[in-house]
């Protein structure tokens, strides 16, 4: 190994430890806000810092110095997430750019490992392209020891990108492998989770009381919006009891109206009534007249009967008659 990576060219080494320096800084950059992280947590949790509300790290007390700025006009509307960022930002822009840089460094080993790739790949394919050159000439065909030398010269560029690549993606691993183990990003939200907290819990508590307090001071606003409250409800009184007087008369009113068409189902009740037992000997009349038609009929048709049976009678008295007179007619003749 330590062959190879003497026999690569410059470039190549200076690829390989400018990937090194890059995972080296990152290493000790993680290790170093990390721990700067910490010692704020530790500043926050000292109990005399606490009570004299004095912290050795400037953003701590420009935090609370916000906050108490915040509170004195609402503590009940206060953005301490957003006051402890804008400190954090002012006063640790530094670990802000360390831990871009070490979230950055992973990609930038790779990218560099596939710089040097490109780059020995760039090499083997130009001694690659000098050899197929040369090799149209008899005398680097009949030499052997020419053609031997002319390989090994292009796969020493292909040496160059494998291992160029193999340092960077080394690297990121290590890199990735560190910051899960040690991840900045949880230590600086847990110091932030503790700021908040200190402020809501300890300091928001003391403006809440101090806002109590200036209500009690305020008795007089107080009276004066009981007297005013008092004066609106007797307003509200008499306009509900006026209103309460017309709504006895509409349902007085409204009583009567009813009374009356009571009234006036009631007749036309007994008008259906009437009518009923109306309808109801107007039936009966029709079954009689009925009765009395069926009788009539039969009247009548035995009274034809009579009349069918005398016209007979009648027929025959009448051929009688003549009969008669056609023998008195044949007498008188003989006589």
């Amino acid at each position: 190994m330590v062959e190879i990576l003497t026999s690569l060219s410059v470039p190549a080494k200076i690829i390989i430890v400018a990937i090194l320096a890059i995972m080296a800084t990152s290493f000790i950059s993680t290790l170093s806000i990390r721990k700067r992280y910490k010692r704020i947590g530790e500043d926050l949790k000292n109990e005399l810092n606490i009570e004299s509300e004095s912290f050795n790290y400037e953003v701590l007390n420009s935090s609370l110095e916000d906050y108490k700025t915040a509170a004195q006009s609402n503590p009940n509307e206060v953005n301490t997430q957003a006051i402890i960022e804008k400190n954090f930002h002012e006063y640790h822009n530094g670990l802000s750019l360390g831990e871009r840089f070490v979230k950055s460094s992973v990609s930038i080993m790779i990218i560099l490992g596939l710089l040097g790739t490109f780059y020995g790949l760039t090499l083997s394919i130009g001694d690659l392209v000098d050899f197929l050159s040369e090799s149209a000439s008899t005398e680097v065909l009949n030499s052997i020891d020419a053609l031997v030398q002319k390989l090994i010269s292009s796969v020493q560029g292909m040496s160059v990108a494998f291992i160029t690549s193999l340092f960077g993606i080394a690297s990121s691993i290590i890199i990735t492998l560190i910051n899960i183990i040690i991840s900045i990003e949880d230590s600086r939200e847990s110091v932030m989770v503790k700021i908040e907290e200190y402020l809501d819990n300890n300091i928001a508590l003391k403006y809440a009381r101090v806002s109590s307090g200036s209500g009690q001071a305020n008795g007089m606003n107080t009276d004066f919006a009981d007297k005013f409250a008092e004066k609106v409800e007797e307003r509200l009184k008499d306009v509900f009891d006026n209103l309460g007087n017309q709504l006895i008369a509409v349902t007085s009113y409204n009583q009567n109206s009813s009374e009356g068409l009571l009234k006036s189902v009631e007749k036309f009740d007994k008008s259906l009534q009437t009518f009923s037992e109306n309808t109801r000997d107007f039936t009966e009349f029709n079954y009689n007249l009925r009765t009395n038609i069926e009788r009539m009929d039969i009247s009548f048709a035995d009274l034809v009967q009579d009349l069918k049976r005398s016209t007979r009678d009648f027929a025959k008295s009448h051929e009688t008659i003549k009969e008669l007179s056609e023998n008195i007619d044949k007498l008188a003749n003989k006589l």
